[in-house]
């Protein structure tokens, strides 16, 4: 008879442990998916912002002419910084604690080139042979932190 009361309780301990157990993983399976898609909106959200300007400069590259160029660059870059700034900052909570300098520091890089110096100026710099790559590059350097997950 007491054998049947031990295991009981036992059988019982061990269903409830089983029943917690099991509700534990379910809530942390559903945080780790959260967690993921908001990371992939935000990072959807982010690689769209750069890329028009992205488009711009491929679309150029392949269509311009010897002296003119399809679209003015320096417009779409000036024009796409606003939103783009929005998104370093909206993105800014998904990036490693231990990448965060990098990552600004990848931002004022891409902000200096387009917002000081413009694709035409660029184009003028003597220590610059490729100024479509320059920029691309800058974007790609930016880009790096929103990598799939």
């Amino acid at each position: 008879m007491i054998e049947i009361i031990i295991s009981t309780i036992i059988g019982g301990a061990i269903g409830i442990f089983g029943i917690y157990f099991g509700y534990w993983l379910t809530r942390s399976d559903s945080r780790e998916i959260i967690r993921i898609t908001e990371f992939n909106k935000a990072r959807a959200s982010f690689r769209s912002a750069f890329a028009p300007t992205l488009a711009v400069i491929d679309i150029s590259k392949k269509v311009r002419t010897r002296n003119q160029l399809p679209t003015d660059i320096d417009t779409a870059l000036w024009g796409a910084l606003l939103k783009q700034a929005t998104e370093i900052e909206l993105f800014r909570p998904y990036v490693a604690k231990k990448t965060q300098d990098t990552y600004q520091e990848a931002w004022d890089k891409y902000l200096e080139e387009a917002g000081n110096y413009g694709f035409e100026a660029t184009t003028f710099r003597t220590d610059i042979d490729n100024p479509w790559k320059v920029f691309e590059d800058l974007i790609h350097n930016i880009l790096q932190f929103a990598k799939e997950k």
